[in-house]
């Protein structure tokens, strides 16, 4: 019973095996104004204009490959000499440098009208072109990919378009 004693002691003045610390968000006017979560909303809305309209470039790409592949154009090619990692490194360059024009006035839009959610901060409009060169550099890919599956240029550039857009969304 004095051990007992003992351990009851002891384990009162141990220490504890976990801490809990609690910093709960503190709610000023600034952060709930009614100016604030119109700003947040509006920030949303332009980030999924943005992934909307970044989602018709792939669509619109694979409407060209689908329509080389139907009429037999890249065959042609073949024929006269070009290699297949020729023929789609060029196609992937070519569509790469289109894409970068589209990115550019992208970016020239954002800066001009001074979107808050990335100008605020450099780090956010340095994201934001890594995000994007990044989306063009796996999107492109995934376009040539998926226009093997395709016969038709529409259904093509609808199924295209939807993956992309869904996709980003999720």
């Amino acid at each position: 019973s004095e051990d007992q004693k003992c351990n009851i002691i002891n384990s009162i003045n141990a220490k504890p095996l976990y801490r809990i610390y609690n910093h709960p968000i503190s709610l000023n006017d600034q952060r709930i104004s009614y100016d604030s979560i119109l700003q947040r909303v509006a920030d949303i809305g332009i980030s999924l204009t943005i992934l909307c309209a970044y989602s018709f470039i792939p669509a619109g790409f694979v409407v060209f490959i689908v329509r080389e592949r139907i009429t037999q154009e890249k065959r042609l090619q073949y024929v006269c000499g070009i290699k297949p990692f020729l023929y789609w490194l060029s196609s992937f360059i070519w569509d790469f440098v289109n894409y970068l024009i589209i990115m550019g006035i992208t970016l020239a839009v954002i800066a001009s009208f001074g979107v808050t959610a990335y100008t605020t901060n450099s780090k956010n409009l340095g994201s934001l072109v890594v995000l994007l060169i990044l989306f063009g550099f796996s999107s492109l890919p995934m376009t040539y990919m998926l226009s093997r599956f395709f016969n038709d240029t529409g259904s093509a550039y609808m199924i295209v378009f939807c993956f992309t857009l869904f996709s980003g969304i999720a």
